[in-house]
């Protein structure tokens, strides 16, 4: 097994403190309904994610992770909300629901929460002479603190405070490209926590910040402790990982993983239809999804180009001096090298820097080598080709550890921005409101979808566009639009509404 340090030495709110003394803030993405959205729309997301990914240098950390629904939990938080004659009625409705839902899919029903993090950059010395010496020094004193030449690493507390302002910045920066919100320390321990307890809930401890020892100028991180978020029995195989946890009832509970790398990606994707991180919702089991990017400025990107059309003009001119046959590979090489340099020449873009990671976690061995072949092949369909890496496994693992840096650097892809933006990062199938009576589910891991009668009237929706009360309700004959209609007005009747229905039909006698 690879050797390899846990990376985080330290963390607060949303920011990581990595061994090797850089320091990343995490943010979570708000969800972008998409899937009933027109091209034109989506044209307008894809432009506002292009942006994200042409226009910000900063390396940055893509994690698309899959949670079991928590259904009791949003039927806790509604219930709070519900006012009126038939409060308790709506209460005992929602408590019969929730116990429906968990009896019928269990762990099946899955929804994917998005999180971008960044490396953030420290600005407070001036350009020229002064900056250089600085960087000089503290790139000497963390190499020098990872090899225990000076003793514990330690946090400036004015540096501490200058990453809280530089993600505070990098936040506003990117909102009108995508919506992030800042992590707290629960849900930064969390997205740590999570990566030993793919199967189970992890248990984060409320309130819980890393130990420190504290004095007038640093604090020195209890790298001990932090190391008990790590606690877990883990067996790396040749091609997968396998991993025991003890659950809150005391007993053991396996998980086996298995990491990929797409070794193939186009340099060019069709959109829309071709949305390669969205389309993972459409799959009928969990997968997360690890994106690391660097972006390199269209100089050096032409000047790597150059270098890689050249060699491989030379395997080409090799190949014939020997009568040799020349790869279909190679050709390929030398021509979207080719169009790259024409369009980097034309667009001024940079390249990103980029290297995809997939996981597939299972309780048990064949579920999980099952669900790894038809991820190949689903993604073969799109002309990605991903590969189970022989002896990168754990490297792999650690990549997906928020604040962790690349390990693997076999499958580095140097891509232009726009087929990172057709991917559609943070894209959803949402439906409904966040919390509400349940109505039903939507997409094919049965996302919950959820009504509140009476939230449009209170105009305080993000990205709200109307506070009409007007619905309309279209289908073919028998497709349900009674039984819906009088279900919304059975709910909203719950929810302390009061209804007049006018039925000339009779429909809703019918229903």
């Amino acid at each position: 097994m690879n050797q390899v340090e846990f990376p985080v030495k330290y963390f607060h709110d949303n920011l990581i403190f990595n061994q090797d003394g850089s320091c990343w803030a995490y943010y979570e993405a708000y969800g972008i309904p998409y899937e009933f959205k027109g091209d034109d729309d989506k044209n307008t997301l894809f432009m506002r994610q292009l942006g994200l990914f042409w226009n910000y240098e900063e390396e940055k950390h893509l994690l698309m992770i899959p949670v079991y629904q928590n259904f009791k939990e949003k039927a806790d938080e509604f219930k709070e909300t519900v006012s009126g004659e038939l409060k308790e009625l709506a209460i005992d409705h929602t408590d019969d629901v929730v116990h429906e839902l968990e009896r019928k899919f269990g762990k099946n029903a899955v929804e994917y929460r998005y999180f971008i993090g960044v490396k953030l950059k420290v600005r407070h010395i001036q350009e020229g002479l002064k900056e250089m010496l600085y960087t000089a020094f503290h790139t000497f004193k963390n190499t020098a603190e990872q090899f225990g030449l000076l003793g514990d690493t330690k946090i400036l507390k004015t540096d501490l405070e200058m990453y809280k302002r530089e993600a505070s910045a990098f936040r506003n920066k990117i909102r009108k490209h995508l919506a992030v919100r800042s992590l707290e320390t629960n849900e930064t321990q969390w997205i740590v926590l999570r990566n030993f307890y793919r199967t189970l809930e992890a248990p984060v401890t409320a309130g819980w910040t890393p130990p420190v020892v504290d004095d007038d100028s640093a604090i020195f991180p209890n790298q001990e402790s932090l190391l008990r978020l790590t606690e877990s029995e883990v067996e790396v195989k040749g091609r997968h990982i396998e991993m025991s946890q003890i659950g809150s009832d005391g007993l053991d509970y396996p998980a086996y993983m298995s990491f990929l790398s797409a070794s193939k990606i186009p340099y060019t994707m069709e959109f829309p239809d071709q949305e390669w991180m969205y389309m993972i919702q459409n799959i009928d089991f969990p997968i997360e999804l690890s994106v690391r990017t660097e972006n390199i400025n269209h100089r050096k990107a032409l000047s790597k180009l150059n270098k890689k059309k050249k060699d491989l003009e030379d395997q080409e001119a090799h190949a014939r001096e020997n009568s040799q046959t020349v790869g279909l590979n190679v050709y390929e090489g030398v021509q979207e090298a080719t169009e790259l340099q024409a369009l980097i020449q034309k667009t001024r873009m940079p390249l990103v820097k980029t290297s995809v990671s997939f996981c597939i976690c299972a309780e048990d061995l064949d579920t999980m080598r099952r669900n790894t072949n038809s991820l190949i092949s689903i993604y073969r369909e799109m002309m990605i080709e991903l590969v189970r890496p022989y002896g990168d496994q754990f490297l792999l693992f650690n990549e997906f550890i928020p604040g962790a840096k690349r390990y693997v650097n076999d499958y580095i892809h140097f891509m232009e921005p726009g087929v990172l933006a057709a991917g559609m990062f943070g894209a959803t199938q949402d439906l409904g409101d966040n919390i509400g009576f349940y109505i039903g589910t939507t997409g094919i891991l049965n996302k919950a979808v959820y009504m509140t009668p009476s939230l449009a009237a209170t105009n305080t929706v993000a990205n709200q566009k109307t506070s009409a009360l007007s619905v309309a309700v279209t289908g073919s004959t028998g497709s349900g639009k009674s039984f819906g209609t009088n279900l919304i007005v059975y709910l909203a009747v719950l929810g302390g509404a009061q209804t007049l229905i006018v039925d000339p039909k009779g429909g809703a006698t019918r229903s």
